[in-house]
């Protein structure tokens, strides 16, 4: 409960702009002398922004109910895997900028350093940029009264099923133009431990492998689709702990953030990898096949 608490207390110390303080603080402290008895986020809406504050109600405010709730239905180690920690939804009319941000919260793995260690990073994370995003704010402020800038950060389950849990994280500023960024968790649901690219496969010419089918297949995307541009001459190899998921069918996706290999208007870009090309690299067929 205390760890639980910590990370609370770290979102409750984010800087709210000074003339919501009050306004805040009040919806805040209705929420913690109600939130034994919800089960759902508490929503508050302000006249001069929208700010949101939610919790998953008890399983989020009472890890030690939550565990009960698992041990007496086993059941619900699969519907409370991933829930919403704390989200925050702030929108000004006036200078025009915005912060959505739901950070994810894992729950109902016996391994606690494990969580303990992918929910403290995901909040530290989101909190750090939203300090950075705030500061730009302050000051933008100082020489211009448009701010015209938006921060957006939230997370997407890719595959959620008896043995893998592939969590995305996405972080998308906007300024003059829009930029994401993309992270990645996969954990084993069986043995409880993170699952990395490294630790796929016997040895590393997996790099090779892989960033010889992604070089192909773009040359064959922008041959078929004179829209397509890739900085195929810019682009060597694969990072050896390259951003990667296992998608909803056991397919190996290898992803890039915008900029890194092609322009900006291609976005995110992912490469689904065949399986024949990687199994006689592969340590098992557990995770993908």
């Amino acid at each position: 409960m205390k760890r639980i608490n910590d990370w609370k207390n770290e979102y409750e110390r984010i800087s709210i702009p000074p003339l919501l303080n009050e306004t805040v603080n009040k919806a805040v402290l209705l929420h913690h002398k109600k939130r034994s008895r919800k089960k759902v986020a508490k929503m508050f809406f302000l006249s001069a922004a929208a700010i949101v504050f939610s919790f998953v109600g008890a399983v989020n405010a009472s890890p030690s109910m939550a565990k009960a709730m698992v041990r007496e239905l086993p059941i619900l180690r699969d519907i409370i895997k991933v829930v919403t920690f704390y989200s925050i939804h702030f929108e000004s009319d006036n200078e025009k900028y915005a912060v959505h941000m739901s950070t994810p919260h894992i729950e109902g793995l016996e391994n606690e350093k494990l969580s303990n260690f992918l929910n403290e990073k995901y909040i530290l994370e989101n909190k750090q940029l939203y300090d950075q995003f705030m500061k730009e704010i302050d000051e933008i402020r100082r020489s211009s009264t448009q701010v015209n800038r938006s921060l957006d950060m939230g997370y997407e389950i890719k595959t959620d099923d008896d043995g893998i849990l592939s969590i995305a994280r996405y972080v998308t500023e906007v300024a003059a133009s829009a930029s994401t960024k993309m992270r990645f968790d996969t954990v084993d649901k069986r043995r409880e431990i993170l699952i990395t690219l490294p630790s796929l496969f016997k040895n590393d010419e997996y790099v090779n492998v892989i960033s010889r089918y992604i070089k192909k297949k773009m040359m064959v995307d922008m041959k078929e689709d004179e829209n397509k541009v890739y900085w195929i001459d810019q682009f060597t190899n694969i990072d050896p702990n390259q951003s990667f998921y296992i998608n909803k069918d056991r397919k190996l996706v290898i992803v890039f953030d915008e900029y890194t290999i092609a322009p900006g208007y291609m976005g995110v870009l992912e490469f689904v990898v065949p399986t024949e090309l990687l199994k006689h690299l592969l340590v098992s067929n557990e995770y993908i096949y």
